[in-house]
């Protein structure tokens, strides 16, 4: 029995280094306190089983008793922290404690004050050495009040971790707590047995298993922790519904997206919440979609997988990532691309992808009215030359509004090259062409610049082709056309508007 004792007190070392270890984690303070009680009354027994002599085992009895009134009241904090439960006010926190240590203080003043014992006496007979125990006025209440606490921790582990659901853990906690607690009554109404008393080795190995557990558990309550600390922290919206469209949870982000959750969870399907495509639900992928939130539209990449239970879809799981600074990116990047930075008009590929797309369709629609135009500053090169090229520039920045100030959204207008520009009328007449066309070379040759102390002028020429009057092969044959007009406008005088003819020479 005495290398029982010894193998009780090893273990129970063992699980103070443990609890020691993780005393500072979340709601593991009270078990390392727990752990240190338990130490405290397995060390003074395996002294008193290997004590010689009366006043060694007396000694070894008020080590017992440093630990054995606080083993249950640590438990019962403990439980209070593990299961969630609010905790004592520190005034009655402390009289308890207080409590624990007057019967503490009471075995160490025997043989002077016989409050807890009313005599020991030295007993080597039986399995191992003991002391033969005559309880003093304060022996059995010590007794009722480790027990109360004990049951009570026992009472709120059980529950707390039957509400969770959690069985395995409330059946560890059973046997763990319940092996001492029947190990001490079988002492208080059967007595010792031989000599020798079980309640100090089934208190060991009661709470080895209780730190065996909590080692294994809390390693997967952790990672469980850290799951949902990572989804509700996490700046993406997170969803999950069952097959009816039903939300099941939601993290944070989805709450601010849809604050209607809070209060519907479980009553709502996310169709009621949103106008997003039902049917993208189950046609699981990426989704890019705009979003009004709090009258801001933002746009949205929104993820669908399914939500797999042993092989069978239980449901989706949706996330919401707000794209809207890439979108806007990716949009200035496609404008950046598609767009001539100086005049803010198309630049040449962009122009003829679009008004070619523009032409086939009216062409292919039977619609054959519409019309092109070529436009050049006239003596640009003696502006640049002149003035400088900054000053050059500032004409075309004038070109690119004014053009898109005179002429409708859907005329597509280009930046040809230099300070050539050009411009298709989609259901445009020859004369609607030439009306606008000399408005604007009026608007042209009016406008004055300033450079410093010195004022200039300048005047473009325009040809214009119109797609009824003459035979095309595709659109390049037609701006070929408008080009050809615009030489001749050149060749006539400039500042002037010419349409083509297929005659030559003809304006």
């Amino acid at each position: 029995m005495i290398i029982v004792q010894f193998v009780s007190l090893m273990v129970s070392a063992g699980v103070l280094i443990y609890a020691l270890s993780c005393w500072r984690q979340s709601r593991m303070a009270f078990f390392a306190y727990t752990a240190l009680a338990v130490l405290f009354n397995v060390l003074g027994y395996f002294l008193e089983v290997t004590a010689s002599d009366l006043n060694a085992a007396i000694v070894a009895c008020k080590v017992t008793y440093t630990g054995a009134p606080l083993t249950g009241v640590m438990l019962f904090f403990f439980s209070l922290d593990y299961t969630g439960r609010k905790r004592i006010a520190a005034p009655a926190r402390n009289t308890i404690i207080g409590i624990a240590l007057l019967f503490t203080v009471s075995t160490f003043l025997y043989p002077d004050i016989p409050l807890f014992y009313s005599n020991l006496e030295f007993s080597t007979e039986g399995l191992v050495n003991h002391l033969v125990v005559t309880p003093g006025p304060l022996y059995y209440p010590c007794f009722a009040f480790t027990f109360i606490f004990t049951i009570w921790a026992f009472f709120n582990l059980v529950v707390g971790f039957i509400r969770e659901k959690r069985y395995e853990g409330s059946l560890v906690f059973i046997f763990s707590i319940a092996l001492p607690l029947l190990a001490q009554v079988y002492a208080i109404v059967f007595g010792l047995i031989n000599g020798w008393s079980p309640v100090r080795a089934a208190l060991a190995f009661g709470i080895l298993l209780l730190a065996i557990f909590l080692s294994r558990y809390r390693q997967a309550e952790w990672q469980s922790i850290g799951r949902e600390q990572v989804v509700q922290e996490m700046q993406d919206a997170f969803i999950l519904i069952d097959n009816k469209g039903m939300v099941l949870d939601y993290n944070l982000s989805a709450a601010g997206y849809f604050p209607a959750l809070g209060s519907k969870t479980g009553k709502v399907t996310l169709s009621e919440l949103w106008d997003f495509p039902v049917v993208n639900y189950t046609h699981y992928g990426t989704y890019q979609t705009d979003f009004d939130k709090n009258g801001r539209i933002l746009n949205l990449k929104v993820t669908t997988a399914p939500l797999d239970a042993n092989g069978k879809v239980t449901g989706t799981c949706v996330t919401i990532n707000d794209d809207t600074v890439n979108h806007l990116m990716m949009q200035e990047l496609s404008r950046l691309a598609r767009r001539d930075d100086l005049t803010g008009l198309n630049n040449r590929a962009t122009f003829f992808q679009d008004a070619t797309t523009s032409f086939d369709l009216a062409v292919r629609q039977g619609e054959l009215t519409g019309c092109a135009m070529m436009m050049d500053i006239d003596f640009f090169k003696d502006v640049n030359d002149t003035y400088g090229h900054a000053v050059g520039d500032e004409v075309l920045r004038f070109m690119g509004k004014l053009l898109i100030k005179r002429l409708r959204h859907t005329d597509i207008i280009g930046r040809y090259g230099g300070e050539e520009l050009v411009v298709w009328m989609p259901a445009t007449s020859l004369e609607g062409a030439k009306r606008v066309a000399e408005e604007i070379r009026v608007a042209v040759q009016e406008e004055h610049f300033e450079v410093g102390s010195a004022r200039f002028n300048v005047t473009i020429s325009i040809g214009i082709v119109d797609m009824a009057s003459v035979e095309l092969r595709d659109f390049e044959d037609l701006i070929k056309k408008a080009d050809l007009a615009l030489y001749e406008a050149k060749n006539t005088g400039r500042n002037r508007v010419c349409v083509y003819n297929e005659k030559p020479g003809g304006c």
